[in-house]
């Protein structure tokens, strides 16, 4: 049986979280910042960097590794778990368990990493002003901060909030979920990886005889 995991069910398919100029682009309102996001998105083709998530309180860290346009694993310090998106399966891997979960990727979703699908989340969800204003304290320097909204009773998330760097990374994303639970995700990139060369093997996972294999867990929720 499938012990509880640190991963909530359908986290990574909500949406299913970038080298222009994008100080070009003059903030007005917040699709003014979601293009300057967007514009640094298209931009990245490979990053490595590493990751913080907090789920309902539960705090975890870990690596992560990107190539565009929907390849991305992420490893779990200290629990001996992944998530891997090859571009075409994601999959939620519990090493210790030698168990796999294998979800097709829905293709009209495009890029299942949190945050960076920005496109759909749009559609679902509505971009304003925080009550602070556009320009925040994060860390050690000053970032774009927009709220989401969620257009219709249906979202997944009854609100979400997303930091960016002003050059337009993706730096943290807190959301509520529609149950009431508290989730954030949080990138730290690593720079000097920023477009340089990602063999494909890295997301490449072959289950062996002893491997427990669950299909589409998460669309059956």
């Amino acid at each position: 049986m499938l012990k509880k995991s640190v991963f909530p069910i359908g986290l990574f398919l909500f949406l299913a979280l970038s080298s222009a100029q994008p100080q070009t682009i003059e903030v007005f309102n917040a699709m003014s910042i979601v293009d300057i996001i967007q514009e640094r998105i298209a931009k990245i083709e490979t990053f490595t960097g590493t990751f913080a998530y907090v789920f309902d309180g539960k705090s975890f860290n870990g690596t992560i590794i990107y190539k565009a346009p929907d390849k991305f694993r992420m490893d779990f310090k200290g629990v001996m778990q992944r998530i891997m998106s090859d571009g075409k399966y994601l999959w939620l891997l519990f090493d210790s368990q030698d168990i796999a979960v294998k979800e097709i990727l829905d293709k009209s979703k495009a890029n299942p990493m949190m945050g960076w699908n920005l496109k759909r989340l749009i559609k679902d969800y509505a971009p304003m002003e925080p009550k602070e204003g556009f320009k925040v304290k994060y860390k050690d320097q000053i970032a774009y901060k927009i709220i989401f909204e969620p257009r219709n009773n249906t979202a997944g998330f009854r609100k979400i909030e997303m930091i960016a760097s002003l050059e337009g990374y993706i730096l943290k994303i807190k959301a509520v979920t529609s149950m009431g639970k508290n989730l954030e995700f949080e990138l730290t990139y690593n720079m000097s990886s920023i477009n340089q060369p990602v063999s494909d093997g890295s997301f490449v996972f072959v289950p062996d005889e002893n491997t427990q294999m669950y299909e589409n867990l998460l669309t059956q929720q």
